[in-house]
């Protein structure tokens, strides 16, 4: 409730100023809403999304297609498995066990399929794929602040295209993380044509402080300091709506899965990745059950 009145507070001071459409239309989850699945729901986003502002918004923007196999390896689409239609990035760290945004996957496992392609059952065409056998979301998640915004996915057939994958792609730590990285994704390309990428995008990405992340974005719309979340910012560049859940890389390593943003590519703004390196007790005792 705290959070609830500062964000009135906030709302009532940014009210008059230049910023107030752009947050107030322009926070939003990075899934995609073409999914016949229910939406999930979170008390910030009532505040703050409209239904326009999610169904208009763009993704990664201004970026390039990926070509080598090598470029896109572990980098996989989630999606609705009654329709296939795309709902978040996710990355498979092992060829039975994947990662993604715990609010991409607030539903029954049966509901999702991971694909390491974004095209599915289209002009007969077969990309590898699996049905996801067990949802299992961060114990500390918060559906309010965000923090441990990661689930795993217990898939329930090898991905054997990518059976020499191992937990190898982990960070050891997130301790002074800094520099460029990359985001990958298969979300919209632009406001006009409302479709998802079937190519793997991608963009570089330069790591900033939690302090250069709440004077960008605002207290009340930063991550919290506890929360372990990184923030990233590029030069135009962004992830955003069906980008949730894609892998922020970092030297070869994975050290974020995208969350959340303020708008999509507006300069100045970075956007907010749930931290590997915060959870990564949590990840290698699971990846441990499943050796």
């Amino acid at each position: 409730m705290a959070r609830c009145a500062a964000w009135r507070r906030w709302r009532d001071t940014a009210a008059g100023s230049q910023l107030a459409p752009a947050t107030q239309a322009g926070l939003h989850k990075r899934c995609s809403r073409g999914s016949a699945l229910p939406a999930p729901t979170y008390i910030l986003s009532y505040l703050v999304v409209t239904t326009h502002a999610l169904s208009s918004s763009i993704s990664i923007i201004y970026l390039q297609d990926i070509t080598k196999p090598s470029d896109q390896v572990g980098v996989a689409s989630l999606r609705n498995a009654t329709d296939c239609r795309h709902l978040c990035g996710a990355f498979v760290l092992t060829p039975h066990f994947a990662i993604t945004a715990a609010h991409c996957v607030e539903h029954d496992a049966k509901h999702y399929s991971v694909h390491l392609n974004n095209y599915c059952n289209r002009d007969n065409e077969t990309t590898p794929h699996t049905e996801v056998l067990e949802v299992i979301t961060h114990p500390l998640y918060n559906r309010i602040t965000r923090a441990h915004d990661i689930a795993a996915l217990r898939l329930q057939f090898d991905l054997d295209d990518i059976s020499w994958l191992d937990g190898t792609v982990l960070p050891n730590s997130s301790f002074g993380l800094s520099g460029s990285c990359t985001i990958y994704g298969y979300g919209y390309r632009d406001l006009n044509t409302k479709e998802v990428s079937r190519t793997l995008l991608a963009a570089h990405v330069n790591i900033v402080s939690l302090d250069e992340c709440t004077e960008a974005l605002g207290q009340y719309v930063a991550p919290e300091y506890d929360a372990g979340m990184i923030c990233a910012l590029g030069d135009g560049v962004d992830a955003c709506e069906g980008d949730s859940g894609g892998p922020l890389m970092c030297a070869g390593k994975i050290e974020g899965i995208a969350s959340f943003g303020l708008g999509c590519g507006i300069r100045g703004l970075p956007g907010v990745y749930t931290g590997i390196g915060s959870n990564l007790h949590w990840l290698r005792s699971l990846l441990e059950d499943t050796q």
